[in-house]
């Protein structure tokens, strides 16, 4: 979220530096919410006994989760569309509709794309429930990411856009985590400062492949690194940051979190095509943002309790 907000603050000025650190904000931000998702059912999986995932049951679930709040979204998302783009276009409309806005994104809410990539990784969490990758060992784990790092670093002439770089990534990382999550995040307690150097690296790293250029011979591994430096993120404060389960404000933020992130980008569109004071737009997009989510919450929560 912080990512998008950045990158809109800075779009009205040039300044590339900044704007390439509001995408990898977003970016890396993203990727830890996949990975918190894969480490969620990966822990679900291994506490019923490895049981296969039945599909129906489970994308039912999920799909109410997800699509509710989409459907509602898009209600007030099509004519922002309109008013700041002046796009009105019913492919696009049902593109999203249907989850696929990676293929066809919105000007004014292209974040939406996420949506696309969490239903993938949905059906792979069922295929790889039928397989017990917990046993692979981490040999043949360190063997893939070598082939994944060669792909990046040599085949980056065929990873040109996000939807080529971007899912292979998503995908192996949170493989990883699905199955290795709690195994890989307890190793990983012994190393919690050596974890806060590596994501200061990570991104700094990926700072530097942006200012290469955002073009085709480096898209590949500013994509790439700013993936890597979410999921060393994620780790990292997995390891070093511990929050009580009782907390109620983290509990209640969590529970509102994809609305928040539902909202938030069309909202910015909207705040900042009207008011003008950057210190105000930003008041009142966070306050709208909070406020939308919470009614958006309450709303497909009773509908979905009703079902």
């Amino acid at each position: 979220m912080m990512g998008v907000i950045a990158d809109h603050y800075i779009s009205s000025f040039g300044d590339k530096a900044l704007s390439s650190c509001g995408i990898q904000m977003g970016g890396g931000n993203v990727t830890m919410f996949f990975l918190i998702s894969a480490l969620l059912f990966g822990t679900k999986w291994a506490k019923d006994g490895y049981n296969k995932f039945k599909p129906a049951i489970f994308l039912k679930k999920r799909c109410l989760r997800i699509f509710l709040p989409l459907w509602f979204v898009l209600l007030f998302v099509v004519p922002i569309e309109y008013i700041t783009c002046g796009r009105f276009e019913p492919t696009t409309i049902f593109m999203n509709f249907i989850g696929l806005n990676w293929a066809r994104p919105f000007g004014s809410a292209g974040h939406l794309w996420y949506i696309t990539m969490l239903m993938v990784l949905y059906v792979c969490f069922i295929v790889m429930s039928r397989f017990r990758l917990d046993k692979l060992s981490w040999r043949w784990w360190g063997i893939a990411s070598v082939v994944v790092g060669i792909l990046y670093l040599f085949f980056r002439d065929c990873l040109t856009t996000y939807s080529k770089a971007g899912p292979p990534l998503f995908i192996f990382f949170s493989s990883l985590i699905f199955a290795k999550g709690n195994a890989l995040l307890e190793a990983a307690k012994g190393y919690k400062h050596w974890l806060i150097v590596l994501v200061v690296v990570a991104v700094g790293v990926s700072q530097y492949v942006y200012q290469l250029g955002w073009h085709d011979s480096h898209k590949a591994l500013a994509i790439g690194s700013f993936i890597i430096a979410g999921f060393l993120s994620f780790v990292a404060l997995y390891t070093n940051i511990y929050i009580s389960k009782s907390n109620n404000t983290i509990s209640w933020v969590a529970g509102i979190s994809y609305e928040i992130y539902l909202v938030h980008a069309p909202l910015i569109a909207i705040c900042h095509n009207y008011i003008k004071d950057k210190a105000l737009w930003t008041i009142v997009w966070v306050v709208l943002s909070i406020a939308t989510a919470v009614l958006l919450n309450k709303l497909s929560n009773s509908i979905i309790k009703k079902i």
